[in-house]
């Protein structure tokens, strides 16, 4: 599995977990699912997980840049 297709699995995931926090706050509120502390916490920290998520992989996905800069002081 090449590092790119990594990256864009990683960003899938982090979407799965927010659309699955989002469901949950979801059908708490139209008291489908009894709410409890533990179901909120649950649902809040799979949202914050999987914004991280996406947020370190596509952060991945960013070109690197060449470190070798000239100083302005600097002869080429």
């Amino acid at each position: 599995m090449s590092k790119r297709d990594e990256i864009f699995l990683e960003i899938a995931l982090g979407a799965i977990f927010v659309l699955v926090g989002f469901i949950l706050s979801f059908l708490m509120v139209i008291k489908i699912i009894a709410s409890s502390l533990f179901l909120s916490l649950f649902s809040y920290a799979l949202s914050i997980a999987g914004l991280g998520l996406g947020a370190t992989a596509a952060h991945g996905l960013i070109p690197k840049k060449s470190k070798k800069r000239l100083n302005e002081y600097e002869e080429p």
